[in-house]
């Protein structure tokens, strides 16, 4: 069947579609193919969808509810205001699409792709992450309260005013993520990288991040009160304008810890470099002239020695 037959049966035929498909994987292990295909307000709860490559496919106010999209290829596709409550979407790619608006409450997306995706307004609470990837999704203000996510990938996502209360995030790799503003009270980040993160005004008061990585990380006005920082390494690090009252610290590793007074030692070092750069720089087009000059020079005395004749003049006028 070509995709619009599939798509006509989703929409109007449930029972017309699970015939179809049982028959199809029973003489065939190719994957049916609906591209380009928009879901209307479609009733898909609880359908056995998994194993289908939707691609570029639209779920606008659909109902998936209880349905198995394991191991579909959802790539670039759009889910606006859709029902994804207990869907299963475990190994399931989803990256470079949206999912705005949607409730994916208990949903299981151990070892899912959602790269690049958008999750403006989505609901994960409750959720199975394990082994997700979410690098650079652009996630903020989303909830993934409660969500199990063990070493699940943030590299580069836009996570800020999210919440994560009661969250498990072990060995979760946060690098370069943008977590302004988040609650993560309590949270289990231990062994966790979160490397060049951005914690501006992040609550982490009483989190478990021991062993965690937070080098390089940006903390103004972070909560790290009561916080296990148990060997945690933090290089490069100002501690500044964090609160760390309570904190456990015992044995964390920290090559150097940097103070507002080096920031503005670097600043002032990077403003003199540039001043001395401008000052060496030639104004627009000299560069180009003196070589094309030096280019010009270099060919007039090339065909200057060509036209003089064997044993001509010398520099002084004396034969040579």
């Amino acid at each position: 069947m070509d995709a619009s037959q599939w798509h006509n049966l989703l929409c109007t035929d449930r029972s017309g579609y699970e015939a179809a498909r049982a028959e199809h994987f029973a003489d065939s292990d190719v994957r049916p193919r609906i591209t380009g295909q928009r879901f209307q307000n479609a009733d898909l709860s609880g359908l056995d969808l998994s194993r289908i490559d939707f691609n570029q496919c639209e779920f606008f106010g659909c109902n998936l509810a209880g349905a198995d999209l394991s191991d579909c290829l959802l790539r670039m596709c759009r889910f606006r205001s859709c029902d994804l409550s207990g869907a299963r979407l475990a190994a399931s790619n989803l990256a470079r699409g949206e999912a705005i608006g949607c409730n994916l409450t208990g949903a299981d997306l151990t070892a899912a792709s959602l790269l690049l995706e958008k999750l403006y307004h989505s609901d994960f609470s409750g959720a199975i992450l394990n082994n997700a990837d979410f690098s650079a999704a652009e996630a903020p203000e989303v909830s993934f309260r409660n969500v199990q996510a063990e070493r699940c990938f943030w590299h580069k996502a836009d996570l800020r005013n999210c919440d994560f209360t009661g969250a498990l995030l072990p060995r979760n790799v946060m690098r370069t993520a943008a977590l302004s503003g988040a609650q993560l009270p309590g949270v289990n980040l231990r062994e966790a990288d979160l490397t060049f993160s951005v914690l501006h005004d992040t609550n982490l008061a009483g989190a478990d991040l021991e062993e965690a990585d937070l080098s390089n990380c940006f903390l103004q006005d972070t909560n790290l009160a009561g916080a296990n920082l148990t060997r945690a390494r933090m290089d490069t690090v100002d501690f500044e304008q964090a609160d760390l009252s309570g904190a456990l610290l015992a044995g964390v590793i920290t090559d150097r810890i940097e103070t507002s007074a080096d920031r503005q030692a670097h600043a002032q070092i990077r403003q003199t470099a540039f001043e001395q750069f401008e000052l060496l720089q030639l104004k627009p087009g000299e560069a180009n002239g003196s070589q094309h000059a030096d280019e010009g020079a270099g060919l007039a005395e090339f065909m200057q020695a060509e036209e003089a004749p064997a044993g001509g003049t010398g520099p002084e006028g004396e034969q040579s």
